[in-house]
């Protein structure tokens, strides 16, 4: 089945839609939802992309390869028309988020509901300029592991907190299966 719009914002309806069913069946749910964004070949909504018009023009004078919406194949293209599609997608991605959020809110689903976002690797050299980071994506220096963390979860975190300890994603199940009492699968 092919469902048509905006990739965050097809699979945040259609989490919506699986979190309503088993609201609606007073079951738990367990939702993992992996964005397509941002990743290449970009792309963008008008009115995402049109945020970013602004972009220093000097970042057309550098180019970068990546993957042709058009073609599949290896392009060069100006970095900041690669930017300026990357940065809405992520855009696109957050407005999702925000999304989601309401949703559960709205339902009286927010306090108990545990949302747990984080990246799954660094940058790609298509979608930086700069950075104070060693290492791009593929790398296993800072730039290339280094990810955002965070969790929401009212009942269970009362007041927001900032670690600067290092954790990993393979940390989540185990993490998940304590927190709702489950053994974690032998695997």
């Amino acid at each position: 089945k092919q469902i048509k719009g905006e990739g965050s914002e097809v699979i945040i309806d259609e989490t919506i839609k699986f979190i309503a069913n088993a609201k609606k069946n007073n079951k738990p749910f367990l939702a993992v939802v992996w964005f397509g964004s941002p990743h290449e070949p970009y792309s963008g909504l008008k009115k995402d992309l049109k945020l970013y018009d602004s972009l220093p023009k000097a970042l057309a004078d550098k180019t970068v390869a990546l993957t042709s919406n058009k073609t599949g194949k290896r392009v060069r293209r100006p970095l900041r028309d690669v930017l300026r599609e990357r940065y809405a997608e992520i855009t696109a991605m957050d407005r999702a988020i925000g999304k989601l959020r309401g949703y559960l809110k709205d339902n009286g689903l927010r306090r108990d509901t545990l949302v747990w976002y984080c990246g799954d690797n660094g940058t790609p050299p298509s979608g930086i300029n700069q950075s104070k980071l060693r290492g791009l994506k593929g790398k296993v220096y800072e730039g290339g592991v280094l990810v955002p963390g965070v969790i929401e979860w009212p009942a269970g975190i009362k007041t927001p907190k900032t670690s600067n300890v290092n954790a990993v994603t393979s940390d989540i199940l185990p993490t998940l299966c304590a927190l709702a009492g489950a053994q974690v699968p032998k695997r």
